[in-house]
């Protein structure tokens, strides 16, 4: 879905809380998010390129709701390179917005072709309409039709990337939070303390504690032995990537592949604690309860060198013929990682 798409390519970015465009956790029931009143598209020529540019103001970000002196715009602009164009963010805006018909004269794709701005001016803005700028961006499926005024939530958008990314191999649990540490882990390295409060909206200078990366992100083996620093490897290690898996076994409602079938005695397990509870009810949570067991079994066997061995030795080219009758060497194996405390912390909320 597009709109998921773009909601999600937004918090990898910028690494903003889900309340600040989707409803929040702590104002449940209040139906507000960003609008496209909250939008603003121009044209601008940037270094002998027309490129499009879209501003978000962030009037629901902790600490500045309902103070319009205080809100910040952040601001996403066009990829202009061919390769580059599948996250592009302004298009994924665009698809939205010409779906929901917002702009007072652009009606479709073509009408942004014309990339012309006055001789006299530095950037051209596009106008949404009156109707349409009370219009929530991020709304909910009912069904399997968006919804016209509900808006999406947190929790909903939380369990849903959740559920990816268990889907994809993911081994630690991983929310919104996971994208808006490894944002604030990356800018911290990048550009300055206070550059880095800003974009995250930090009320102080004590809360970046809270997302340090607890591994060091500093190859200091190399600079001991007078080699040049592996970033991206240092950068590899201490991400959830690191401890992916795609043999992992898939929630119980996977697109992936066939996901947990639930056992006879956890199915009689569940109707009994279950016991007024329709039978569609009860396979559902049967095989959420098998794919837990699935999940911690699988762990605990640890078959991940086993079954990278058996890959390799598909391949014809590194078959030898003549030691396939000597007995196989019986390699080590290593437990499979489980989240750790500092993980676990930095998924909490921080009021700070």
């Amino acid at each position: 879905m597009v709109q998921f798409s773009f909601w999600l390519d937004i918090v990898t970015a910028w690494g903003l809380r889900t309340g600040e465009i989707t409803e929040s956790f702590s104002y449940r029931g209040s139906n507000e998010g960003v609008h496209y009143g909250d939008v603003t598209l121009s044209l601008a020529l940037w270094q002998g390129v027309m490129r499009y540019q879209i501003k978000i103001a962030l009037r629901n970000r902790k600490f500045c709701r309902n103070d319009e002196g205080k809100v910040k715009n952040i601001t996403l602009t066009e990829q202009i390179e061919l390769m580059k164009l599948y996250r592009c963010l302004v298009w994924k805006f665009l698809a939205l917005a010409l779906a929901d018909n917002v702009f007072d004269e652009q009606k479709a794709p073509e009408d942004f072709e014309d990339r012309r701005i006055r001789a006299t001016a530095t950037s051209r803005t596009f106008q949404i309409g009156d109707d349409k700028k009370k219009l929530l961006i991020f709304r909910k499926l009912e069904g399997k039709r968006v919804s016209s005024t509900a808006i999406m939530t947190g929790a909903s958008s939380n369990a849903l990337i959740t559920d990816i990314c268990e889907q994809c191999g993911y081994t630690e649990t991983v929310t919104t939070y996971t994208f808006r540490r490894g944002v604030a882990n990356k800018l911290e390295a990048k550009t300055s303390r206070k550059r880095t409060q800003e974009a995250l909206g930090h009320k102080g200078d004590r809360t970046w504690h809270a997302y340090a990366a607890p591994t060091i992100s500093v190859d200091a083996q190399a600079i001991a032995y007078d080699e040049l620093e592996d970033n991206l490897y240092t950068d590899f290690a201490q991400s959830i990537a690191y401890t992916r898996d795609f043999g992992a076994p898939k929630p119980a409602n996977s697109k992936v592949e066939v996901s947990s079938v639930p056992s006879k005695v956890v199915l009689k397990a569940v109707a009994d604690a279950h016991p007024s509870s329709r039978a569609e009810m009860i396979m559902r949570k049967a095989r959420r309860e098998q794919y837990k067991i699935d999940r911690e079994e699988y762990s605990e066997e640890a078959g991940r060198v086993n079954s990278a061995l058996e890959i390799d030795a598909t391949s014809e080219d590194q078959v030898d013929t003549e030691t396939t009758d000597k007995p196989e060497k019986e390699l080590p194996v290593s437990l499979r990682p489980q989240p750790s405390p500092d993980f676990k912390q930095i998924m909490k909320y921080n009021p700070l």
